[in-house]
């Protein structure tokens, strides 16, 4: 029974976790469209009318995949090593929340646009293309982040000597090379098969 109720007791903190990640996250998503919607004539126009025509220019857009894939994989790979960083500093859940709630704020106003820029339907195919495949793999991975480095960094702040917190780093280590891993074949995917996908839907 004790055991029971231990192993309880580790999963209720990890749900509790996942779901301040995924409150956040849609929170600021639905703030995205809310605001983007509401303001959309005053204050989003400029910004839209600058979408539609980067968004045009895909079409015709004939860059070199290879280097596509460094781009990308430069710009994400960025994005995880900012959040390690900040996972061995007090500012980690202050900076965790300010991301979540962005990249959620984003989102939102990337949805608002393609529905703007065409019909509900062909709108929400267009959100999904500019997602789809690269981000079935960075949502999970950046969930299971979340939750590592939230873990990394309360065992960081009670390691009381620099000895424990040299070892700490060091055992991030193999985290690290698997979000690398993870960062690339993401950005391979988004570099060779987003942007072709992306074509068709808006030619």
């Amino acid at each position: 029974m004790n055991v029971i109720h231990t192993s309880q007791e580790e999963r209720n903190p990890k749900k509790q976790q996942t779901g301040k990640i995924c409150f956040f996250f849609f929170a600021s998503f639905l703030a995205g469209c809310l605001l983007s919607g509401f303001f959309f004539s005053s204050v989003f126009h400029a910004a839209f009318l600058e979408f539609k025509t980067d968004t045009g220019k895909i079409v015709s857009l004939e860059s070199e995949k290879k280097a596509l894939l460094f781009y990308y994989f430069f710009l994400h790979i960025r994005v995880f090593f900012f959040l390690v960083f900040f996972a061995f500093t007090n500012a980690y859940k202050l900076y965790s929340m300010i991301f979540l709630c962005y990249t959620g704020l984003i989102q939102g106003i990337l949805l608002t646009f393609c529905i703007h820029k065409d019909h509900i339907f062909k709108g929400l195919l267009e959100y999904l293309c500019f997602l789809t495949p690269h981000a079935l793999l960075l949502c999970p991975f950046y969930l299971f982040a979340f939750r590592f480095l939230g873990k990394t960094h309360d065992t960081f702040c009670l390691s009381g000597t620099k000895r424990k917190k040299r070892e700490l780093l060091f055992k991030q280590l193999p985290f690290c090379l698997f979000g690398i891993i993870l960062i690339f074949a993401a950005s391979f995917l988004e570099a060779y098969v987003n942007l072709p996908l992306l074509k068709k839907i808006l030619s």
